[in-house]
């Protein structure tokens, strides 16, 4: 498992926007390889939770890469233990 103190290193993007699919402000960061994406667990469109398997999760974090989204799920977790992987798909 990497550390905080690991040579793991971002090429990072970061991108503050609104989006009323994402549920007002979210969060973007991309790197070579993984994409990340922070934000409520709400959609405005249908005044309703974003993720109905979730709801008591206020806030959601999307994380997709190509073979490096567990390790940077493992960082994730460093750094916010309270974290919790909801569901894991394809990678």
């Amino acid at each position: 498992m990497a550390g905080p103190d690991s040579h793991f290193s971002w090429a990072v993007l970061g991108v503050a926007g609104q989006s009323l699919y994402r549920g007002g402000d979210y969060f973007l960061l991309k790197t070579v390889g993984a994409e990340l994406i922070l934000q409520r667990n709400f959609d405005c469109l249908d005044e309703d939770v974003a993720e109905e398997d979730f709801p008591e999760s206020e806030t959601l974090i999307y994380l997709s890469g190509e073979g490096r989204a567990e390790e940077i799920a493992e960082l994730l977790h460093l750094v916010v233990p309270e974290a919790k992987l909801l569901r894991r798909l394809g990678y």
